[in-house]
């Protein structure tokens, strides 16, 4: 097994001797901790959903979106253990463009430049599916996530609300 591994959720942990259900618990607890960053930086657009506090969400969330046809789920594995994660659809706002939902990196994975392996993962497969675009939304106070984008190429849309919770970024390819 290599030390690197980044599988698509779960048609890839089928045809392996991973275990699907470990997987699933790690997205579900992930996907929490990425919704409560949001929580305790009081970014408006997570605290109005009232569902983000009950705990089946998160358990619905990712059947929901693991059974979709359009939508992608990579997880990355590092000596074993799961460090992080990616959501993106192939259909963004348009047939030319893929939209990145969330990327998630546990905190000890962030400076391991584990989440620009994803991002080029999720290049990969636009390549693929004959996308010229990929964009993705981030919050306005996470700063390692905006320099991460910066850094592969990412620009900030000129088309921003002041208003908006967050800034739109997008990659052409």
């Amino acid at each position: 097994m290599e030390e690197i591994e980044i599988l698509r959720y779960p048609q890839e942990f089928k045809s392996t001797e991973l275990d699907t259900a470990t997987a699933f618990g790690y997205l579900v607890l992930a996907e929490y901790k990425f919704y409560e960053y949001h929580i305790k930086a009081n970014t408006k657009h997570y605290v109005e959903h009232l569902e983000y506090t009950q705990s089946n969400f998160y358990i619905e969330d990712i059947e929901y979106m693991s059974k979709r046809n359009d939508t992608y789920i990579y997880v990355l594995k590092f000596r074993d253990k799961f460090c992080g994660y990616v959501i993106f659809k192939k259909d963004g706002i348009d047939e030319n463009t893929i939209y990145i939902s969330q990327l998630y990196m546990n905190t000890e994975s962030r400076r391991m430049g584990f989440a620009k392996l994803l991002l080029y993962k999720v290049e990969e497969d636009a390549k693929k599916v004959k996308r010229n675009k990929i964009y993705l939304n981030v919050a306005k106070l996470n700063e390692e996530a905006i320099k991460l984008y910066e850094f592969c190429d990412y620009k900030k849309s000129s088309c921003q609300s002041s208003d908006s919770w967050s800034y739109e970024y997008e990659k052409e390819l």
